[in-house]
């Protein structure tokens, strides 16, 4: 019996006119999700669920594993002016939870 590991590799890709995209890798591709404006962190947590900071707010996307991915950036969602919710405010404390 052989044992066969498959795993999506995720990252924020920051291109040179600045923005920055949510991308998925590939064995000899790489997929552009969605356009989510400045950030140069994320994370998932164990639901799937993609977490990214600004300057001040953590945003939460959901369903990003779905998500179709794209040989041209320009075919990305674009997330960057359409904020999602944001679950904690760092600048006052507040927290969606």
């Amino acid at each position: 019996m052989s044992l066969i590991l498959v795993a999506q590799v995720y990252a924020i890709v920051e291109t040179t006119s600045g923005s920055a995209y949510l991308v998925r890798l590939g064995d000899d591709a790489i997929e552009w999700l969605a356009k989510i404006g400045y950030s140069n962190s994320g994370t998932f947590d164990r639901n799937g669920d993609f977490f990214v900071k600004d300057d001040t707010k953590l945003y939460r996307y959901s369903g990003v594993k779905a998500l179709t991915g794209h040989s041209n950036k320009n075919a990305a969602l674009d997330w960057s002016s359409t904020k999602m919710p944001f679950v904690y405010d760092f600048a006052t404390g507040w927290s969606a939870r």
